[in-house]
């Protein structure tokens, strides 16, 4: 689906708030780790590699998701992030809606 220069401009707005929601998500997984890491009194060593492995892991999947993110691939970042609850529906009152009944169909489609 092409969307208008409109579309696309919320459609960045909508990803930019998921995106915030899932570095809080990750930011607060990384946290829990150093609660246990506080807790402990002699495991430096493999609370440390814990941290730094699900730091490197979390780095990938913002990498992934997120880096060289074009127009062509905005709804597929949206349904995604709604799929995974970092935004939910009531976000894309900012688009066109055909392009909300889009994303809600290919949203049942997938539920399928």
């Amino acid at each position: 689906m092409d969307l208008s220069k409109k579309d696309k401009k919320a459609a960045r707005e909508i990803i930019a708030k998921g995106m915030h929601a899932e570095f809080q998500r990750g930011m607060q997984h990384f946290d829990i780790i150093m609660q246990k890491w506080r807790e402990s009194k002699d495991e430096d060593q493999i609370h440390y590699a814990e941290l730094y492995g699900e730091v490197r892991q979390f780095d990938k999947r913002i990498a992934f998701r997120y880096d060289r993110l074009s127009g062509s691939i905005y709804l597929d970042t949206i349904i995604i992030q709604i799929i995974e609850k970092l935004i939910d529906l009531s976000d894309l009152n900012l688009l066109s809606t055909e392009t909300q009944e889009y994303i809600i169909q290919s949203l049942k489609n997938r539920t399928l």
